[in-house]
């Protein structure tokens, strides 16, 4: 079992990559029983950790403000960067949702130095875009994210 779909494939990877000598070798008597087991394997599982999101639903809808609030790691498979550009596009193509401005938060663990960097990357991209990022959060406590997400639409 994996949490991911990028985690189904590697390990995917792993579990079915073909090696001629390796194959060759399960024929000798001491490995033999290898390539019955090999046989057997099964494609990785994805099994998505439980998220009890009963508490987001019960958040009221009204008086919001103009706020897109993004929840998720900073790593590269969540492509924030892609985000911001559509948003970017989005305000290109609609100037009329300039007044009042649309803020953009961006929440999420960061793991390591590299995603710490890829933070900063997306506070500069922001910038360049002319993107007002009212935060960009890095391991923040649930209870943040939940004060975050009632005020955003």
């Amino acid at each position: 079992m994996v949490n991911s779909s990028w985690t189904k494939a590697h390990i995917d990877s792993i579990l079915y990559h073909d090696n001629g000598f390796l194959n060759i070798l399960t024929y000798l008597p001491p490995l033999v029983f290898l390539r019955s087991s090999l046989a057997a394997l099964k494609p990785a599982e994805i099994v998505y950790p439980p998220c009890d999101t009963r508490e987001l639903a019960e958040l009221p809808l009204e008086d919001r403000g103009r706020t897109i609030v993004s929840l998720a790691q900073f790593r590269p498979e969540k492509d924030h960067r892609t985000q911001l550009l559509a948003l970017s596009s989005l305000l290109e193509s609609h100037p009329e949702y300039h007044d009042p401005p649309i803020k953009v938060i961006l929440m999420g663990g960061s793991r390591n130095v590299e995603d710490a960097e890829r933070v900063k990357q997306l506070r500069t991209l922001a910038k360049e875009l002319h993107i007002e990022v009212g935060h960009l959060l890095r391991n923040h406590p649930w209870m943040v994210c939940e004060i975050t997400l009632l005020g955003s639409r």
